[in-house]
């Protein structure tokens, strides 16, 4: 695994690390492309299809995944990786509304 190639460390806190990552299939060549297909048929509302580009944006999501991999070729797909999506957990925090305090569970926008 390449995060040992990185960390000299057990095989737990690397299972712990792991555990906390999103998984991403790359989409080179057509059996990935078919393995992409299979898991965003399954249940798409668990991936995202995001271009390989800097700046973010241009994310498709649920269904319109299969749409944008069947209709593609093999070199418009290796623009893409798909992505588990993350989803943080609920939290207790602090909100602040009309200048009054409450305590609420909230959730954060980010994954980490």
């Amino acid at each position: 695994m390449i995060i040992k190639k990185f960390l000299q460390c057990s095989d737990d806190v690397v299972d712990a690390l792991v555990k906390t990552c999103s998984k991403i299939y790359k989409l080179e060549s057509q059996e990935e492309v078919d393995e992409a297909l299979k898991l965003a048929k399954e249940k798409p509302e668990e991936y995202i299809l995001k271009p390989n580009k800097e700046g973010g944006g241009n994310n498709i999501f649920g269904e319109d995944i299969l749409k944008k991999l069947t209709g593609a070729t093999l070199d418009e797909n290796r623009q893409y990786i798909l992505m588990r999506k993350i989803i943080p957990l609920p939290r207790t925090g602090f909100m602040i509304k009309n200048k009054t305090l409450s305590v609420e569970q909230v959730q954060s926008e980010l994954g980490i």
